[in-house]
């Protein structure tokens, strides 16, 4: 079971699955330094145990693409928390939007999927910030005027391929950093783009 596991591992100087480290560090993935030591410029290394070995399963799961919002929404749900859940059928469905652009963890990549604002209305958002949950239980909050100026997308895809767990997957919230690059590669800003993304709270 091991050896499929790491037969499946993509090997980088950085661990993205630990937004801890994304928080903390926030350094840009040194290319030309991975290219000398012959290493792929875009793998990660996930040497984390049962716990990764389990997400590692659940990556290949089609169903893992959802999102939950919850919160300040006009939506109403018959459970006892108020939430929107968006299945995979839904967000793939919904307008998708393109953004190149580079990323602390990548080089300049195509991303696509649908805008977060879109997903956000949708719900009925009423708030004026939302606070992004990751399934390593990191967490963010984003102003809602700062989504609106700036239209971030939920990436499910980069380069045509679908994102998965062990790939920043499977939604990665990306805003146009490159456009905005002064603006949007600050430290506090870099923070915002929250991957692995499995639920949104509205406030």
């Amino acid at each position: 079971m091991l050896i499929s596991f790491l037969k499946n591992v993509k090997w980088s100087a950085r661990f993205p699955l630990n937004h801890a480290d994304k928080a903390g560090r926030h350094g840009t993935v040194a290319i030309s330094a991975t290219r000398k030591s012959g290493l792929p410029h875009r793998s990660h290394v996930y040497l984390a145990g049962l716990s990764l070995m389990l997400a590692s399963a659940a990556h290949a799961d089609p169903d893992l693409l959802q999102l939950d919002v919850d919160g300040n929404i006009e939506y109403q749900a018959a459970s006892p928390h108020n939430e929107r859940i968006f299945t995979r059928q839904e967000l793939l469905a919904m307008p998708v939007h393109t953004i190149q652009t580079s990323t602390n963890w990548t080089g300049s990549e195509v991303w696509e999927g649908p805008r977060l604002i879109d997903v956000l209305k949708k719900a009925g958002i009423r708030g004026s910030s939302i606070r992004v949950f990751a399934y390593d239980d990191y967490s963010q909050e984003i102003p809602v005027a700062f989504i609106e100026k700036y239209e971030p997308i939920l990436a499910y895809r980069e380069n045509g391929r679908e994102l998965r767990l062990n790939d920043f997957g499977p939604l990665f919230i990306i805003f146009p950093r490159d456009q905005y690059r002064d603006e949007l590669s600050t430290i506090s800003n870099t923070r915002r783009f929250v991957f692995q993304v499995r639920r949104i709270e509205v406030k």
